[in-house]
C-alpha cells in the first residue's frame, strides 16, 4: 500500500508544470505548490484550456489515480469502514475538512427552510462551489464543513476561528479569504499577516493547510489591484519556501484575464463570485491537494455485498437487468430501479457495463436527443424497507463516470427525497445550479453526494433519484445511503 511520501512523489512525477509560478505557462494554469515531497519541491498545474468541463486534467488525474485508487480498492476489498464499524463510528472516522473564507466559500452550500409548501425544505451543494466540485473528484473521501461568511475579511476570519473552526478539529483547513480585505482598504502586508496567523492556528490544531491567493475582482480600483498582486506575491513566496503541511492553490491565475486583471470570460459573470465553470476550473487543483493530504480517506460507497445493512440502499451495486422503464428510455435498467424521461422528451439508451474491479456493474445512460436542455433521464429507487425512521439524518452517495465524446452540458445530479405520499417534504441535492439552467462543465468521474438531511415526521417514502440530461454518455455505479452521527 503506498505511503504518503510515495503518493506525494507520484503526484510530483505526474506533474508536467514548471516549478516557477511566475513563468508564462503558469499564467494559463492553476498552480498547486506542494511543500516537502521527499525533500523536493514540485508544482502541479491544471490547464483550464484542456477539457475545461472535464474532471481532472491528465496531469492531475494521473496523480490522483496513482495515489488514491490502490488505496481505494484496498479499502473496498477490506470493507473495513462500513461493515465492521457502526454507522456513527464509521462517519465519525472520516477525515474532516473545514473551508473558511468569505462568500466564495459560503457559496458551496445552501439551505432553504421549511415553509409548509411542497419541496420548500432543501439542502444543496452548489454547482458554483469550488469545494463542492472538488469533493466530487476527490470521491467524497472526507467529511467537509464550510464556515465561510459573506462579506468577511481575513481579520474577521481570525476573530471567529476559535469558535467556528477549532471545535470541528479539522484534518485539513482550507483558508480562502482576501478579496474583502483588499476591497475594504486593508494592505497586502496586514492581510498576509492575518493569513499567516490563521495558518499557524490551524497547524497548532494538527491540521494541514490549503491556502489560496486573492482572486480577481472587477470592482477593484487600480490601487486595490496592485495590493492584491502584492499579497499574491507574498503568498507565493511563502509557498515556495516549502513549509511542511502547506499547499497553495493559486486560483487567481486561471480566473484572471492577464491583459485586464479582471475575471476571465465565463469565470465569474458578476465580477466577484465564480460561476460553475470557474468552480470546476479550480476543483481539480483542490482535489489533487486533498489527495496529497488525505491519501487514505474513507470510501463512502464501500459495500461488501447486498446484505450490508448499514447501507440503506439494497442492491447497491447496479446489478441485474429487470428494472422498470417509462417514456423516453429503452434497453436494460438495473434491478430495483425505475428510469424515465423527466422535464421534457428524451431519446436515451440504457445498458449494463461490467466493471473491471468486480464491484457490480455500471448502469450506462447514452442520451442522443432531448427536447429542451433541462430535460433528463430520471432513475429512482426507494430505501430498503424498515431501514429508516423519521428523525434519522441521512446522506446519499453514487459514483459515476462520463465520456468526453459528443458531450453537451446538461443535468448531472443525485438527490435524496423524503415524501409524504406524492408531496415532497425534504430534498438533499448533490449539484445544484444557481443562476444557470443546469450546472456547466463535464466532470469525468467521481462521487456525487447529497448534504446530510433529516427525514421529517410524516415521511412515507424515502428514495434516491439520479438525473442525467447531458447529450452524451454517463455510467453510474455503487450507491449508498448512510445514517450520520
Amino acid at each position: 500500500m503506498p505511503t504518503e511520501s510515495a503518493i506525494a512523489l507520484a503526484a510530483a512525477q505526474a506533474a508536467a508544470a514548471s516549478a516557477t509560478i511566475a513563468s508564462e505557462a503558469a499564467e494559463q494554469a492553476v498552480s498547486v505548490v506542494v511543500g516537502d515531497l521527499d525533500g523536493a519541491a514540485a508544482t502541479l498545474a491544471v490547464d483550464p484550456e484542456t477539457e475545461l468541463g472535464g474532471a481532472l486534467s491528465a496531469t492531475i488525474e494521473a496523480a490522483v489515480d496513482t495515489a488514491v485508487e490502490p488505496l481505494a480498492i484496498a479499502n473496498r476489498t477490506a470493507a473495513a469502514t462500513w461493515t465492521v464499524l457502526t454507522d456513527n463510528q464509521a462517519r465519525a472516522a472520516f477525515p474532516t475538512i473545514v473551508a473558511d473564507g468569505d462568500s466564495i466559500t459560503d457559496n458551496n452550500f445552501v439551505t432553504t427552510p421549511w415553509t409548509g409548501s411542497s419541496a420548500s425544505r432543501t439542502a444543496a451543494y452548489r454547482g458554483d462551489g469550488y469545494l463542492a466540485r472538488a469533493m466530487i473528484a476527490f470521491g467524497q473521501r472526507a467529511t467537509w464543513h464550510e464556515v465561510g461568511v459573506s462579506g468577511t475579511t481575513v481579520a474577521q476570519q481570525l476573530a471567529r476561528f476559535d469558535t467556528t473552526v477549532a471545535p470541528l478539529r479539522p484534518s485539513v483547513y482550507i483558508e480562502a479569504g482576501a478579496t474583502n480585505s483588499i476591497g475594504t482598504g486593508v494592505s497586502a502586508a496586514a492581510t498576509f499577516a492575518d493569513k499567516r496567523t490563521l495558518w499557524g492556528k490551524a497547524w497548532a490544531l494538527g491540521a494541514k493547510v490549503i491556502a489560496t491567493t486573492c482572486p480577481p475582482r472587477d470592482s477593484f480600483t487600480s490601487g486595490q489591484r496592485n495590493e492584491a498582486a502584492a499579497l499574491n506575491t507574498l503568498i507565493r513566496q511563502f509557498a515556495a519556501s516549502n513549509p511542511a503541511d502547506f499547499i497553495l492553490v493559486d486560483w487567481s491565475l486561471p480566473w484572471s484575464n492577464p491583459l485586464t486583471g479582471l475575471y476571465a470570460a465565463g469565470m465569474a459573470p458578476d465580477g466577484v463570485h465564480p460561476a460553475s465553470l470557474g468552480a470546476l476550473t479550480v476543483a481539480d487543483a483542490f482535489a489533487a491537494a486533498l489527495a496529497k493530504f488525505i491519501p487514505q480517506g474513507a470510501d463512502p460507497c464501500a459495500t461488501l455485498n447486498t446484505t450490508d445493512l448499514s447501507n440503506l440502499m439494497d442492491l447497491p451495486l447496479m446489478t441485474g437487468t429487470i428494472g422498470g422503464m417509462g417514456a423516453g428510455v429503452t434497453g436494460q435498467v438495473a434491478q430495483g430501479w425505475y428510469a424515465s424521461a423527466s422535464g421534457g422528451t428524451m431519446t436515451a439508451a440504457m445498458s449494463k457495463v461490467a466493471r473491471a474491479d468486480g464491484f457490480g456493474d455500471w448502469q450506462q445512460i447514452a442520451v442522443s436527443a432531448r427536447s429542451v436542455n433541462t430535460a433528463s433521464v430520471h432513475m429512482l429507487k426507494e430505501f430498503r424497507a424498515g431501514s429508516w425512521a423519521a428523525g434519522d439524518v441521512v446522506q446519499g452517495f453514487v459514483e459515476f463516470e462520463t465520456d468526453a465524446a459528443g458531450w453537451t452540458d446538461g443535468r448531472l445530479d443525485m438527490q435524496i427525497l423524503c415524501l409524504n405520499g406524492g408531496t415532497i417534504q425534504h430534498i438533499g441535492t448533490s449539484l445544484s445550479p444557481v443562476s444557470e439552467a443546469h450546472v456547466l462543465g463535464r466532470p469525468a468521474k467521481g462521487v456525487l453526494a447529497s448534504p446530510p438531511i433529516q427525514i421529517p415526521a410524516g415521511t412515507t417514502v424515502a428514495r434516491m433519484s439520479i438525473f442525467f440530461g447531458a447529450l452524451g454518455t454517463a455510467r453510474f455505479g455503487r450507491t449508498a445511503v448512510r445514517k450520520c452521527p
